[in-house]
């Protein structure tokens, strides 16, 4: 028995690892934020998983300290007023099926979407994850002008037009970076739409959380969808052992 309880562990501990190394940074699932410049470089960080992002905390750190800074675009970038920011991913999952078209704008209600460009963003973001995925890092700078950029895919020459998907107030979704200057950081609201371009809406509100690009070059997340809390298992136990014992002494009176 201690020989097979040896050799399922040793199995169990084989795929957790084989898990664990299949994971890399900017597969097609993780939300990606771009600081950018047309002219000069981009910036690309990872910041994990699209579905394991906890929105109802204020605080999770997704990217540490330094990750954008001014150093990373070039001689002619010196301010952060030079560059604009965008965040997006958008992927399939099966069993079942499901598409997901995520991206990030500063407006707190839905933006407006042309769901006849999914297949358009969905190509995009797929060349934006390609690209960055080749650093094996969780930051990645590359030039704007390479043809699978965020700049090319998910710009081109339209700040925030999500190639062709993001169709109303666009350039909600690739702000100019000038707000770290004078309020030390910038918000953006979360949105998710499905295959037919229906808004998955969060918790109470039509965004699904919100992530902040801090001064410092940080990005974390500011509680503005608090997921609804269950109620530990615990207290359920706890709770139940009250009813029983409350029962015995009615049984008992």
């Amino acid at each position: 028995m201690k020989r097979i309880l040896a050799i399922l562990v040793t199995v169990a501990l084989v795929v957790c690892g084989a898990g664990q190394a299949m994971a890399a940074y900017f597969d097609n699932n993780n939300l990606v934020l771009v600081a950018y410049n047309w002219s000069d470089n981009e910036v690309a960080v990872d910041l994990g998983d699209y579905n394991t992002v906890d929105y109802g905390v204020t605080g999770q750190t997704l990217a540490a300290a330094g990750s954008v800074n001014l150093g990373q675009f070039g001689a002619a970038v010196d301010s952060w007023d030079d560059l604009h920011l965008g965040i997006m991913t958008a992927y399939r999952t099966t069993n079942p099926t499901v598409y997901h078209f995520v991206l990030g704008t500063t407006q707190d209600s839905t933006a407006t979407i042309n769901p006849g460009s999914k297949a358009s963003f969905y190509t995009a973001s797929g060349n934006v994850h390609l690209l960055n995925r080749g650093e094996g890092t969780q930051v990645s700078v590359n030039s704007a002008s390479d043809m699978n950029s965020y700049t090319k895919n998910l710009d081109n020459q339209a700040y925030g037009q999500m190639a062709g998907f993001n169709t109303f107030n666009a350039d909600a979704a690739g702000p100019s970076l000038s707000a770290l200057l004078t309020d030390g950081f910038i918000d953006m609201y979360i949105y998710e739409y499905d295959l037919n371009g229906v808004l998955v809406a969060g918790n109470g509100v039509d965004y699904q959380g919100i992530i902040r690009l801090n001064a410092d070059g940080s990005v974390v997340t500011v509680a503005g969808n608090s997921p609804v809390v269950p109620i530990p298992g615990a207290l359920v136990l706890f709770a139940s052992g009250l009813v029983g014992l409350i029962g015995i002494k009615r049984k008992n009176s």
